[in-house]
């Protein structure tokens, strides 16, 4: 028999019959050591840029993983020294092996507008209201029928329009297209519908 010291803890000492065999001097030592190493920096960042095609500083690098959000932005994660899972965007984590923590207020934005994307050069951060403003900015705003809360489309709106230039006012019109007459009059005065 071969004395072994556990990988987990030196200081215990098991008798095997090939050091190939056993590393670990119980099952709980195994797995504190598993749990130790599967939440190390070292370890987190080996596991994360492996998945993510690195190429040349000005082009995207784009994670490799095929889960991701409704918005294309790939979800990874990595073990806490607990042992839980903590699931985070891949760009983010990215962010924070380059560069070390960032608040959870604040987001991790991309130059390129490529939610996959992974290129630490891409990637700055902001509030969320910077956020917003960005998405605004590079005209990926949501507009009229495809915002989620729309109640009118297009020609409603047009029509609307129209009707209150000749003089129509807004409770006739908002019978007319069977909608609210806030809806109708924030039409009307530009409130909404801007781009129209």
């Amino acid at each position: 028999m071969i004395e072994v010291h556990c990988l987990n803890n030196p200081e215990h000492i098991f008798y095997s019959y090939s050091s190939a065999n056993r590393k670990y001097c119980s099952l709980k030592c195994e797995l504190e050591h598993k749990k130790k190493k599967h939440s190390s920096i070292a370890y987190i960042r080996e596991k994360f840029w492996s998945k993510v095609d690195v190429g040349d500083d000005d082009e995207c690098w784009p994670h490799k993983a095929k889960k991701h959000d409704k918005y294309g932005y790939r979800v990874t994660g990595y073990a806490r020294k607990d042992g839980s899972w903590k699931p985070v965007l891949a760009h983010r984590l990215a962010y924070m092996l380059t560069y070390g923590k960032i608040s959870k207020d604040i987001c991790v934005l991309h130059k390129c507008d490529n939610p996959p994307c992974c290129n630490p050069n891409h990637l700055f951060l902001g509030t969320n209201y910077d956020n917003v403003m960005d998405k605004v900015k590079k005209k990926r705003q949501q507009k009229g029928e495809n915002v989620w809360s729309a109640v009118l489309i297009e020609t409603d709106v047009l029509v609307a329009r129209r009707l209150h230039e000749l003089g129509y006012n807004n409770e006739f019109i908002c019978r007319l297209l069977n909608t609210s007459n806030e809806s109708i009059r924030n039409a009307v005065n530009g409130h909404t519908w801007k781009h129209i």
